[in-house]
């Protein structure tokens, strides 16, 4: 099984977090890595996604699907209404598609009605929370939300770490559930439960489940043809 990981830019410690969470889960598969880091910074430069981000990126996207990715795997979440419009084009390409938080997403709000959103960019911040409200509605909840954006962006671990706690402690009396809204925030979610005593939620662990489940699913099909 071949996951083809898409990246618009990230640290090492991202990539290696994503890696060990697919292979918990999928132990013999093949990962490949696609990035573009040029993307993210012109995201956070103009404040969204643009048309020629929208290219590159899908570019990606295709070219891991023309080299034989069985599972495409978006990664980044200031991007993902893209990926949610290029998916549809993928599978037709005959690869899967996994964007890394839409199963974190579906728990968020099968589990809290004060969902808490903490980003470092506020490029992500409305994708995230545009999600969870998506999310809520497929499953017929109502959900509020409550948002938080730390300066953290590009620091060290341990300034980021101590940014996102100061910002989950301004609002963990108002939520039930904290959801981390990029994944390049995981390795600070165990901290951040801690000093706000609320369940956390970061995309790589349930992202590497999703891609697990579509792996699968192809091998169901494959089985049966």
């Amino acid at each position: 099984m071949v996951v083809a990981a898409v990246y618009t830019g990230a640290p090492c410690s991202l990539m290696e977090k994503v890696e060990l969470e697919l292979k918990k889960q999928l132990p013999s598969a093949v990962i490949r890595t696609y990035t573009d880091p040029t993307i993210i910074s012109e995201v956070t430069e103009r404040g969204s996604v643009g048309p020629e981000q929208a290219k590159r990126l899908i570019k990606l996207y295709t070219d891991a699907a023309f080299a034989g990715a069985d599972i495409i795997y978006n990664i980044c979440s200031s991007v993902g209404e893209v990926a949610d419009a290029a998916a549809p084009a993928v599978r037709w390409m005959g690869a899967e598609f996994v964007r890394i938080d839409w199963d974190m997403a579906d728990y968020a709000v099968q589990h809290g009605k004060r969902i808490g959103v903490i980003a470092t960019l506020p490029t992500t911040l409305e994708p995230t929370k545009n999600l969870l409200r998506s999310r809520a509605k497929e499953h017929g909840t109502e959900i509020q939300l409550v948002d938080a954006l730390a300066d953290a962006f590009g620091k060290s671990q341990p300034e980021m770490e101590q940014l996102l706690v100061e910002q989950a402690e301004k609002i963990k009396d108002q939520v039930d559930i904290i959801v981390l809204a990029q994944a390049s925030m995981a390795l600070c979610e165990d901290r951040i439960a801690q000093a706000s005593g609320k369940e956390t939620l970061s995309s790589p662990r349930f992202g590497a489940q999703a891609v697990k489940r579509a792996a699968e699913e192809i091998s169901r099909l494959s089985v049966q043809q």
